[in-house]
């Protein structure tokens, strides 16, 4: 996925933005928090992070699900012959935040 990056400084303060360069739809805002306390600026600046590496990992399992898709259309994969690992896995999305299920390995579930 591509992304809009708007990224500003105001009164010393600054905030970042993405925007989806397909759909236009925001997916991320953050500024940081106008306080002089070194433990909240770290935390911040921390859950900014988190949430680029969430972003950016949801948008990698996304292609990989459109390039697996592409795959099996084209007949790479029968649905009798298809790997337990390529069945579509059911997400939530609301707002920027991605839910995705966890499956366990092994035999204790």
């Amino acid at each position: 996925m591509s992304y809009q990056i708007d990224a500003s400084l105001q009164q010393g303060i600054p905030s970042l933005r993405l925007i989806d360069a397909r759909s236009g739809e925001e997916r991320l805002f953050w500024q940081q928090p106008e306080t002089t306390d070194d433990k909240e600026m770290r935390y911040a600046w921390r859950a900014l992070f988190r949430r680029l590496v969430l972003l950016a990992s949801g948008d990698h399992l996304v292609q990989e699900r459109e390039h697996r898709a592409a795959r099996r259309h084209d007949g790479f994969f029968s649905r009798e012959a298809r790997p337990a690992q390529l069945h579509e896995l059911p997400e939530q999305q609301q707002s920027n935040v991605v839910y995705l299920p966890v499956r366990r390995s092994g035999a204790a579930r």
